[in-house]
């Protein structure tokens, strides 16, 4: 091992570039290890436009986190606050979100 690092004090990462010197060649190992603490973050107006698991009608944001929380391959989930509609978003994927103010997404939490 080349580097090893802990962030006292990490902030959001929007992208990561890695290269090797000019005319190099090399083989990069990038391990990123992170556990779900059992929470999910919302942003309400926003909609996760990415592939889903599955659709159903949910009495309340709670159901809906307990519902991805037992399906295996769910990352998140999409809730519409005036249908009370409730879509599972699969994991494995880029995250692709828009505007629509009925909806909230919600993902995963990692520490």
């Amino acid at each position: 091992m080349i580097v090893s690092w802990t962030d006292t004090a990490p902030i959001d990462i929007q992208g990561v570039g890695i290269m090797t010197g000019w005319g190099a060649g090399g083989t990069w190992i990038v391990e990123h290890f992170s556990l779900f603490n059992g929470q999910y973050c919302g942003v309400d107006g926003t909609y996760g436009d990415m592939t889903l698991l599955s659709i159903t009608t949910k009495p309340s944001e709670l159901s809906c986190a307990l519902g991805c929380e037992s399906l295996q391959g769910c990352m998140g989930f999409n809730t519409n606050r005036k249908t009370g509609e409730c879509q599972f978003v699969a994991r494995g994927q880029s995250v692709v979100k828009s505007f629509d103010l009925d909806w909230t997404f919600y993902t995963k939490c990692f520490n």
